[in-house]
């Protein structure tokens, strides 16, 4: 496995992976707990491989994780509402997993040149 496509994997896991945990364990969580979890996994595996990588030469961590997150974003909310019976549990035939995948299309397509423009804008 190339070490992009690893960091790109590992982003969403760090990221999406507590939520669909802490979605398991309690049915509706508080947003706050919820945005705490979910920016305290991805910061602490950003800081353990960024600190294991050192300064040897590679694809930009951060953009990598980043691309994970929004790649791997809208199966995950589907994913996490098939625990409180909604998402997957409505899919009968391939068809109706169309709108997840056209979202997802939408989103790489405006949401990260968006938010990679604003990063270097600001």
């Amino acid at each position: 496995m190339k070490i992009w496509t690893m960091y790109v994997v590992l982003g969403a896991v760090s990221f999406w992976g507590p939520e669909l945990i802490v979605k398991a364990v309690t049915n509706r969580p508080a947003p706050e707990l919820l945005a705490t979890v979910l920016l305290s996994g991805l910061w602490t595996t950003y800081a353990i491989v960024w600190r294991r990588r050192g300064s040897s030469p590679g694809p930009s961590l951060a953009l990598c994780m980043l691309i994970g997150i929004f790649l791997f974003g809208p199966w995950c909310m589907v994913f996490t509402k098939t625990l409180v019976a909604g998402g997957f549990h409505s899919v009968r035939s391939w068809q109706d997993v169309l709108p997840v995948a056209a979202f997802t299309l939408v989103l790489i397509i405006y949401a990260l040149p968006t938010a990679l423009h604003s990063q270097n804008v600001g």
